[in-house]
């Protein structure tokens, strides 16, 4: 199948509400998809990806993003402000900071200068990936949204806890719920920072596991020259391991899902 990128939204609302993005492929693919079934009740079309988060994955960090390979930077290394530092490598790697023929049309990131502080570096990964990380170890969120059609907006900001107001139920248009339940890839990490020997910063975060279900992990970022910042990253990566595998995760599938037609 020819690969076709495609953007889902709402525009019945204001702003519009963007549903996901991906690049069309096989639907047994991670990136996203597109199936359509037809039957004698009529044509069911269901549509596979991620929000529009996803359209960062498209780019890969340049080590120096105002030019192309070769580069005579080895990494782009950024201090700050963890928000700051993430719309930047956006900006320069996605945005209008970057190469013409890299650039997303329309899109805009709105910086609100929250997060811890600290040093960040990228080299050739991808770029939702860099941003996530440093989102998880500053503190700080990416909201996605589409002010009109074909436009973006990547606003980085602080949390909000909306525990106490979000409600997960079987009633109304929750179509379907399934458990997902995967081994660990890490439930205990040691975090290694700046510094040698016995002078070396260390922290570690553990999810509780003991015995045969316990599973060890080292992850080291020489970057790193605070306590808090090294608390910060371990439990980040832990997180960030956990996310691989390793918990039960409720799946819903609402019934706009489908689209019938």
């Amino acid at each position: 199948m020819t690969s076709t990128r495609w953007i889902v939204y709402d525009n019945t609302t204001t702003p519009a509400r963007a549903a996901f993005a991906g690049i069309v492929r096989r639907p047994d693919e991670l990136e996203g998809g597109a199936t359509k079934q037809v039957t004698a009740d009529g044509t069911d079309v269901t549509l596979y990806g991620v929000d529009v988060f996803g359209l960062l994955a498209g780019r890969v960090v340049y080590p120096d993003p105002s030019t192309v390979e070769p580069w005579g930077s080895s990494h782009d290394v950024r201090t700050g402000v963890g928000s700051t530092v993430a719309a930047g490598f956006i900006t320069d790697n996605a945005g209008t900071g970057a190469l013409t023929a890299r650039q997303i049309a329309n899109l805009s990131v709105v910086d609100a200068g929250v997060g811890s502080s600290s040093t960040w570096s990228g080299r050739l990964q991808r770029l939702d990936r860099l941003v996530a990380r440093i989102g998880r170890e500053s503190g700080f969120v990416l909201r996605t949204s589409m002010p009109a059609p074909g436009e973006f907006v990547f606003t980085l900001t602080s949390p909000v806890d909306r525990s106490s107001s979000i409600i997960f139920t079987d009633q109304g248009d929750l179509e379907e719920v399934a458990k997902l339940v995967t081994p660990a890839v890490a439930t205990h990490i040691l975090a290694a920072g700046q510094g040698e020997l016995t002078d070396r910063l260390f922290a570690s975060a553990d999810s509780g596991a003991v015995g045969l279900a316990r599973v060890e992990a080292v992850y080291e970022n020489t970057n790193i020259t605070t306590a808090a910042g090294m608390v910060s990253a371990a439990q980040a990566e832990l997180e960030e391991r956990e996310g691989e595998g390793g918990t039960g995760r409720w799946l819903g599938c609402s019934a706009s899902t489908s689209t019938r037609r």
